[in-house]
């Protein structure tokens, strides 16, 4: 027979009753059962130091863990129509100009107005995917360019077709 300490042995009372309930004490199953529950908590534990240890990805999404970057990326993100500035963006940062520049360049790998360009661009061929039939100057308006021509020729410089031709392109290739 088992007594709780024997089957438990566990030093602490605090211990004992959360790793061994009193349901559970004495019977030859609560110990199998302990195992793969201890196993989790030492794979997580291990995870969670691996994370901690490990430098942030490059590019946006590293920038998005920075304590001053990822607050102007999120507000970027949120707001692409906006017609931001350097100053607003360092605000946000609550850095100089300067400093926000060297900092957003070292942290996401690209300048603040490259990226948000980038941004832009990623959101128009989504829009274009998903509703074809979006006219282009809604969604120059949607995503802060100042009329579809402006719009056109960022994603005709970005993608090298216009946003027509994408389109043509890609609803050729979904029917096909």
């Amino acid at each position: 027979m088992h007594s709780s300490n024997a089957s438990c042995r566990v030093s602490s009372s605090w211990t004992r009753r959360r790793c061994c309930p009193r349901s559970s004490v004495g019977s030859e199953g609560s110990r199998a059962g302990l195992f793969p529950k201890l196993t989790e908590v030492a794979a997580t534990a291990a995870v969670l130091a691996w994370i901690a240890a490990s430098p942030a990805p490059p590019g946006w999404i590293g920038g998005i863990a920075h304590p001053r970057i990822g607050a102007v990326l999120t507000a970027l993100h949120r707001d692409p129509a906006r017609s931001w500035t350097v100053a607003e963006m360092a605000a946000l940062a609550h850095l100089s100009r300067s400093a926000f520049a060297k900092t957003f360049r070292d942290v996401v790998g690209t300048t603040p107005s490259a990226h948000l360009a980038r941004w832009r661009m990623a959101h128009a061929m989504e829009i274009l995917d998903e509703a074809p039939d979006t006219p282009l100057k809604e969604i120059a308006e949607r995503l802060g360019y100042s009329d579809e021509f402006a719009l056109s020729t960022a994603f005709k410089r970005r993608f090298g077709v216009s946003p027509r031709h994408y389109e043509t392109a890609s609803i050729g290739s979904r029917s096909g």
